[in-house]
């Protein structure tokens, strides 16, 4: 691929994770062998990243979150269910809608 190419990708990467911050990361970052646990329920649930996705109660699974659905019973985002999410601080916006700077701009302290 051309640089050119790389680059773009890069940025659209960017800007999709900068529209939903709670988009989970790729799988990528889970080396086979390593462990998810997650209590439910007074249950202690191990699901294991395995070279083909995830293996838990010895069936393989592509994804966490029909594994969190059979957990449960319930649809639920996996990553989420199993605590690999970030989550969102809400921010308090002020009425006049615009955020407070976290510092002075230099023209506010030239001019205060």
């Amino acid at each position: 691929m051309s640089k050119a190419a790389l680059r773009r990708i890069a940025a659209q990467t960017k800007e999709l994770r900068e529209e939903d911050p709670d988009r989970p990361e790729p799988r990528a970052r889970f080396r086979p062998g390593a462990r998810l646990v997650r209590e439910w329920r007074g249950r202690t649930h191990t699901v294991t990243v395995i070279e083909e996705g995830f293996e838990y109660d010895g069936k393989t699974y592509a994804s966490l979150t029909p594994i969190a659905k059979t957990i449960t019973g319930a649809h639920w985002s996996g990553p989420r269910f199993f605590g690999l999410v970030r989550q969102r601080t809400p921010q308090a916006v002020p009425p006049d809608g615009v955020p407070p700077t976290a510092a002075p701009s230099r023209e506010e302290l030239q001019h205060g």
